[in-house]
């Protein structure tokens, strides 16, 4: 515990070097050009503006995917060492499962799942 706040200080100045550094760098060596902020369309000219809105359904459906997609990663290993590790392991995966139907249900009634 001797001079704990200087090994803090140090962490703390490595910290805001490892950030303003490259920040500084980039505004020092990246294009100022207007064309390098269009949206490129296989060397034709941009038609309509870069920006597009999307609508959050896209982003809820990605969400739902990942999240389910992170079930396969818990479920896969326990179903591998499921004999091992006798009824606690089943009590567990049953409670796992079980928020997760509790959040598909909630995603199934506020229409997140329906593809409009």
């Amino acid at each position: 515990m001797e001079n704990l706040a200087g090994h803090i200080g140090i962490f703390f100045i490595a910290g805001i070097v490892m950030i303003s550094v490259p920040l500084v760098l980039n505004l020092l060596i990246s294009s100022k050009k207007e064309i390098k902020k269009t949206n490129y369309e296989c060397g034709e000219e941009p038609i309509g503006q870069n920006r597009l809105q999307f609508k959050i359904h896209y982003f809820l459906i990605a969400v739902l995917f990942i999240i389910f997609e992170v079930e396969v990663i818990y479920i896969v290993p326990w179903a591998v060492l499921v004999e091992e590790m006798g009824i606690q392991a089943l009590i567990v995966m049953g409670i796992f499962l079980g928020i997760l139907t509790i959040g598909f249900i909630y995603a199934f009634v506020k229409k997140a799942i329906e593809w409009k």
